[in-house]
């Protein structure tokens, strides 16, 4: 039963696949019984970029006019207002444009643009114009613009860089007079927006008051004893077996006990309804009292497998594989270089996170690592035999939809190695925790953190020494985000990573270095992450 209260903040977490889109798009449609008639509930759905480019009222309306124009009641007034000249009603209208702030409804439509980072130049540019991302922005910026009683928010930071996910997170803590129901797999998002959590798993909806680590707190200690009532169950299964095989097979000998065999029978009974329903509705335990709740292993542990990165072989190049020297880059046409006499090294060593502003140049650095991109001067050069590796958010895209894990992948692989068999390919996707049937039923039918393990393997299908991640964490559940995490540590490479995600880039880098700093354009992190997420958050508050 779902149940919302108002001022408060919900975190809507579980595993992909449980439900949680589907759960705010039947609230958002009035489908779920109990919601107020007259309450407003805005739905920003991850396919809401091109909802906000096909609903923008005038062709080639801007950012900027497409977030006024979300309010439909500003526009309405206005058009009544011109088409009056005078009279009560006209009055009438006025007043109700002053109620709403009309004249300033510019000013706070573009402070919220900005806090998502667009610049004015930005702003100015039509809807159409903008890439899935930024428009994606829009509908997030005209969701905060109208301040719905119930704003249900799915997925919002997967295309925010670092500084709007702060913005983002700072701004939501202030709606104290609105109801928010954020889904996120953004740990430290959540934990900074929520005053609740709603855990939506076995399609029972769990609610726990405090913040989101208040919640993992609570939710690890009761599958640890869950787990360990399962662990204590299952001991106790294996002993009734060993009874039940003892007692039966001498029922069949000549000396018997009549009163042992007969209570055997009835233990075998027990082992056989493990799992059935009594008449209570319950499962029968394994236990001599009758039917009780059986105690089954946490949801967690019932999943998918962590998977590992494949291990490179060495190569023989010293401390360094990458070696950008005396770098200067600039696209054409534009006023400045990115870079201006860059040098640094990357070696198998290396987990290094890169830190910036949106279109400051973190992916114009990576490309210039991998050779898409060529220096404007100076060069960058690779060991022999080096292989490297980018995976970003858009990797799940390449996928074939229509085809298993193991037809897809065996397609890609048979391009550079012919003689690839289908044993092998079954091999290397088992190493991203998929075995068995998960391998041949079609990728459209696979969860999101599925499809994300395909497109893993797919990505490092050449074995690479150096892994570039493109915020890898888009698009990703919780669990898989901790199996990646774990893969990440694990990997026998070098890693240079660009996430908004502050608990993967803790758990996976030991250095960070900001894009659009110093005078070469690439600048060390002087202090911890905490400290640029702090300097961060003041400057936003300064704004």
């Amino acid at each position: 039963m779902l149940r919302l209260m108002h001022g408060h903040r919900y975190g809507l977490v579980g595993r992909n696949g449980m439900g949680k889109s589907t759960l705010l798009a039947t609230l958002a449609a009035g489908r779920v019984p109990g919601v107020p008639e007259k309450l407003s509930i805005l739905h920003v759905a991850q396919d809401s970029a091109d909802k906000i480019a096909a609903g923008s009222r005038v062709e080639g309306a801007t950012a900027l006019d497409a977030v006024i124009q979300s309010d439909t009641q500003r526009t309405e007034l206005l058009r009544r207002a011109g088409e009056l000249s005078s009279g009560e009603e006209l009055d009438e209208v006025y007043e109700a444009l002053e109620a709403i702030d009309a004249d300033g409804a510019p000013g706070r439509a573009a402070a919220i643009l900005r806090g998502l980072q667009f610049d004015e130049g930005m702003m100015a540019q039509p809807v159409a114009s903008l890439s899935g991302g930024w428009r994606m922005r829009v509908s997030i910026a005209a969701a905060l613009f109208l301040r719905p009683d119930v704003l249900l928010l799915d997925e919002p930071t997967n295309h925010l860089d670092l500084e709007a996910v702060l913005w983002l997170g700072q701004h939501l803590e202030g709606w104290d007079d609105r109801t928010l129901v954020v889904v996120s797999h953004d740990r430290a998002f959540l934990n900074q927006v929520c005053t609740d959590v709603i855990h939506l798993e076995n399609r029972t909806l769990a609610y726990y008051p405090g913040t989101f680590y208040t919640f993992v707190a609570v939710r690890d200690e009761r599958r640890e004893r869950q787990r360990r009532q399962y662990e204590q169950q299952e001991a106790k299964r294996r002993e009734m077996e060993l009874y039940v095989q003892k007692h039966l097979h001498k029922g069949q000998s000549l000396v018997r006990d009549d009163a042992q065999v007969k209570q055997a029978k009835k233990v075998a009974k027990q082992i056989e309804r493990l799992g059935t329903l009594g008449q209570d509705g319950k499962k029968y335990k394994l236990s001599y009292d009758g039917p009780q709740q059986a105690a089954e292993l946490p949801e967690d542990e019932k999943g998918l497998s962590g998977f590992t990165f494949p291990v490179p072989e060495r190569v023989h190049a010293g401390a360094a594989v990458i070696q950008v020297k005396e770098v200067t880059f600039c696209y054409p046409g534009a006023s400045r270089p990115i870079f201006e006499g860059l040098n640094f090294n990357v070696g198998l060593t290396t987990r290094c996170a890169l830190l910036g502003r949106n279109g400051s140049g973190k992916s114009t650095l990576l490309k210039l690592i991998t050779g898409r991109l060529a220096p404007t001067e100076g060069e960058v050069l690779r060991s022999h035999h080096l292989r490297v590796a980018t995976f970003t958010q858009h990797h799940m895209d390449q996928l074939d939809l229509t085809k298993s894990p193991l037809e897809h992948l065996l397609e890609h692989g048979r391009a550079t190695e012919p003689a690839l068999t289908p044993d092998e390919v079954r091999r290397r996707i088992g190493r991203f925790g998929m075995s068995g049937h998960w391998q041949t039923q079609p990728i459209r039918t696979l969860s999101g953190g599925q499809k994300s393990r395909v497109a893993f393997c797919k990505a490092t299908w050449s074995v690479p020494h150096i892994l570039l991640l493109d915020e890898p964490t888009n698009h990703l559940d919780m669990e898989t985000i901790d199996s990646l995490i774990e893969a990440v540590k694990k990997f026998e490479g070098g890693i240079l990573c660009v996430s908004h995600d502050e608990r993967f880039l803790k758990s996976v880098t030991d250095e960070f270095w900001v894009v659009g700093e110093g005078a070469t354009g690439l600048a060390r992190l002087d202090g911890s992450f905490s400290d640029y997420k702090k300097a961060m958050l003041r400057s936003l508050r300064r704004k």
